[in-house]
């Protein structure tokens, strides 16, 4: 009579585990169907000498919100020779931005490189960091950081 109750116990564990795991796999399911995306970045102002008035001058980070998509404008004031180039990495609620310059040749001004990150799918809290490697350097370091909202 034991070794029914026991085989009965056993057999209740195991279902109940499995019924746990399944759940879980659904919840990663669904939130990983609702992670951030970027749809894609525009270039702006130095990259294609479009000066567009209202932006900021000095370095700096700001969000807006244009419909369904959360817009991150990165302003950087580099050498008006600089050959920005960017790369972006999600992770979870985490936008690291890796922004580098290419080029060694230096010109006698100041440009204002506007990067503009268009992200979907983002939820409650978003957040952004931004590393900056300029040329000759072998390490990003830490450029800004923003905390949405």
């Amino acid at each position: 009579m034991d070794s029914k109750l026991i085989l009965s116990g056993i057999i209740f564990l195991v279902f109940f585990f499995i019924g746990c795991e399944e759940g879980t796999d659904q919840e990663n399911k669904s939130s990983q169907s609702e992670q951030v995306k970027l749809l894609q970045t525009d270039y702006l102002a130095c990259f294609n000498e479009e000066h567009t008035k209202g932006y900021p001058v000095s370095d700096t980070l700001f969000c807006d919100i244009e419909e369904e998509t959360l817009l991150l404008n990165v302003v950087m004031n580099q050498n008006c020779a600089a050959c920005l180039a960017d790369s972006v990495v999600m992770n979870k609620d985490t936008a690291f931005i890796y922004v580098q310059n290419d080029c060694k040749d230096i010109a006698n001004c100041i440009c204002d490189y506007r990067f503009q990150y268009h992200f979907t799918g983002f939820g409650e809290q978003l957040y952004f960091q931004v590393f900056y490697k300029p040329y000759g350097e072998d390490d990003f370091t830490l450029w800004g950081e923003l905390e949405f909202p």
